[in-house]
């Protein structure tokens, strides 16, 4: 009895693995008595897994989260409905003339694996619901916020069941088309996971109360044409995961591994939509994710030969999506109106001098002019609130008033001109900022009374110009100046000297490379990774600035715990007082 039963277990794992069996092996009428226990249909599987080996296909069936299904649920799954008649209305992306052609190759990419990084959000389950093309719309859309922001552990997670309810008029558990759901987003957006949890099951339109503003929206929808190859590789890695489909036979339910092929052949039309993550020229195939479960494939992604995914292009795939924006994103904290853009809330006549604009997470496409005295900062950090030149040939930040403060953004993209402009202005602040990637970083022209500290200049051709005096390039010690990514930066010694043993996160050398003719420096430039800011170690509580609390627990570190200094606890003073 034991031997039996070994052997019925050892047969079981090695149909779940996908590994072929031959009838001599086992007993199968006790192989399929587990198995029907399990309401797994073993002779299903063993058929299938019988014609992969007897034709030496290069994939592997076997138990996954989806096999147990009876045919009419597996089928069911697949929900993807199109208008063969309707035309996109947006514009279609054309690929380059010049790109690269036949049997050219280009080798392996994929997005779970760029740079070292994921930028892929999890594997996702969509139950006993026909909602692949729901699941197929936010799994791009959520992986290009992460690439759009730089950030590949963003992770948003955006409701599915917002648009398999009554909300959404793009489809429901019986199926429903990924273009009609992106106009839906374009237009009216869709609320995160925790707003409307999933229920795998129609409803009616019940999200969370005032869900109209926490909505992500999509700026422009587009297909890339023509459906080659080449043009769907250019597309993937031009833009970022990509909306595709392909027909689903009964087959693909049992998929453990190895590149997926139909016993019966592609169906005529296709019936369900997967993401497209990347592709492998060694092997021939493209990179799916699917809907499935992490139970199905390879932790929910699979592979499918070229030309597989090409073949239902007329049917207006692959579809990408570009410039996201997050929930009501620009927020003026005096008046209560909020804002699509950040010069928008500037140029409304209810902002006044001394307003304060918070700006929430997204990518910006903007070039904004400051010509009120404002306050504008982000929401929760530079790394997740980007605001990238719309045009190139004009700073992003253009400061025409005084005593303006710019707080805590990604400023990029300004290739032929700044990242952030100050003309003719004075006792402006320019603070935790990440400056990267513009002709020059920071530019003073004919400013002075200004205050630059804590940003990061990384990788402008010109880091920072200033032509007149009177400007500081930090905040004094202990809180620091900037971090410059071409300082030679040693931190070997501490004190407003740098001239005590012990290193402090502090560059032991000023940082002399400012250009222009005030001869500027930064005298306190910070180490790579250094959180040598008093006001960032303190400030604690969520709240944008120093608060009172935070501020008190700086002096009782001082006067009763005596773990900081004198400085340290001045330092926290001045955020909290002056900002």
């Amino acid at each position: 009895m034991k031997i039996t039963s070994m052997i019925i277990l050892i047969s079981f794992l090695l149909i779940s693995s996908g590994v072929a069996i031959a009838h001599e092996d086992v007993n199968l009428d006790e192989v399929e008595a587990l198995l029907d226990d399990l309401e797994i249909s073993f002779y299903d599987l063993y058929e299938i897994q019988h014609e992969i080996r007897d034709r030496n296909l290069n994939w592997t069936a076997g138990v996954t989260s989806v096999s147990n299904l009876s045919i009419e649920e597996k089928r069911a799954l697949c929900g993807l409905e199109f208008d063969v008649l309707r035309e996109i209305s947006g514009p279609t992306i054309q690929v380059p003339v010049n790109l690269k052609m036949g049997s050219a190759s280009y080798g392996t990419f994929d997005w779970r694996d760029v740079s070292g990084e994921n930028w892929m959000t999890s594997v996702k389950d969509q139950a006993s619901c026909g909602s692949c093309w729901a699941f197929a719309d936010l799994g791009v859309i959520e992986a290009i916020v992460n690439i759009e922001l730089d950030n590949p552990g963003f992770d948003l997670d955006l409701s599915e069941q917002h648009l398999v309810s009554a909300c959404c008029p793009a489809g429901n558990c019986g199926g429903g088309d990924p273009l009609d759901a992106f106009f839906y987003i374009q237009e009216d957006g869709v609320p995160v996971e925790e707003c409307f949890p999933y229920l795998a099951d129609n409803s009616g339109c019940t999200p969370c109360t005032d869900w109209e503003d926490g909505t992500w929206t999509i700026g422009d929808i587009y297909q890339v044409v023509p459906g080659t190859t080449e043009a769907y590789k250019w597309g993937l890695e031009t833009f970022g995961p990509m909306v595709v489909a392909l027909h689903a036979s009964d087959d693909l339910f049992y998929y453990t591994g190895g590149i997926y092929e139909p016993l019966d052949g592609w169906g005529a039309e296709p019936n369900h939509a997967v993401v497209l993550v990347g592709y492998n020229d060694p092997e021939g195939c493209w990179i799916i994710k699917n809907s499935w479960g992490e139970g199905w494939g390879n932790n929910g992604y699979g592979k499918v030969y070229y030309s597989d995914l090409e073949k239902y292009s007329d049917y207006g795939f692959p579809l990408i999506v570009t410039n996201i924006s997050g929930p009501s994103p620009v927020h003026n904290l005096n008046t209560d109106e909020r804002f699509s853009t950040i010069q928008e809330a500037i140029d409304d006549p209810d902002t006044l001098n001394w307003d304060m604009i918070e700006v929430g997470d997204g990518v910006y496409h903007e070039n904004v002019v400051v010509d009120k005295l404002l306050t504008i900062r982000s929401k929760s950090g530079a790394e997740n609130c980007i605001v990238e030149a719309a045009n190139p040939n004009i700073p992003v930040f253009d400061v025409r008033t005084g005593y303006s403060k710019i707080d805590r953004f990604t400023i990029r993209g300004a290739t032929n001109d700044d990242g952030i402009y100050l003309d003719s202005v004075a006792h402006c602040k320019i603070r935790d900022n990440i400056v990267s990637d513009n002709n020059c970083g920071i530019r003073l022209y004919h400013s002075s009374g200004n205050n630059i500290y804590r940003n990061r200049l990384l990788g402008n051709l010109i880091q920072a110009d200033d032509n007149t005096d009177g400007n500081l390039w930090d905040n004094g010690y202990p809180s620091g100046g900037n971090y410059w990514s071409d300082h030679e930066c040693v931190d070997i010694y501490s004190g407003i000297d740098q001239d005590q043993a012990g290193s402090d996160g502090i560059c032991d050398e000023p940082y002399t490379n400012i250009a222009g003719s005030a001869g500027a420096a930064d005298r306190y430039p910070l180490y790579e990774g250094s959180s040598a800011d008093p006001c960032t170690i303190y400030d604690t509580n969520g709240t944008p600035g120093i608060q009172k609390d935070e501020a008190v627990n700086a002096i009782a570190d001082y006067l009763i715990h005596g773990t900081i200094d004198k400085a340290t606890a001045v330092a926290v003073l001045n955020c909290y007082f002056f900002g």
